[in-house]
């Protein structure tokens, strides 16, 4: 069953990434014209938190110190990433 859901999820990214990208242009970067890879990013990041926010409550379900390693562990990947994707959103 978990391949099923792995095989979809690479699908769903398949078929995001397409239809943002559906346009290859290589016009440069405005305050009117966004590039497509800042785009995906922001729809990476937004599947990303949400799976984050459902592993972090799953893992208060096990017991209250698995809950807080995994809120720990999620907030120091966390700043990181955001400090990447900031640098991504301004490029873009």
């Amino acid at each position: 069953m978990s391949g099923i859901y792995i095989l979809a999820g690479i699908i769903f990214g398949l078929v995001t990434e397409k239809v943002i990208h559906r346009n290859h242009c290589h016009m440069p970067i405005t305050k009117h014209h966004v590039h497509h890879f800042a785009i995906m990013n922001l729809v990476g990041d937004f599947v990303h938190n949400i799976i984050d926010g459902l592993i972090i409550g799953a893992s208060y379900l096990v017991n209250i110190p698995t809950g807080v390693a995994t809120t720990m562990a999620v907030i120091l990947h966390e700043i990181p990433q955001e400090i990447g994707d900031f640098g991504v959103l301004v490029h873009g």
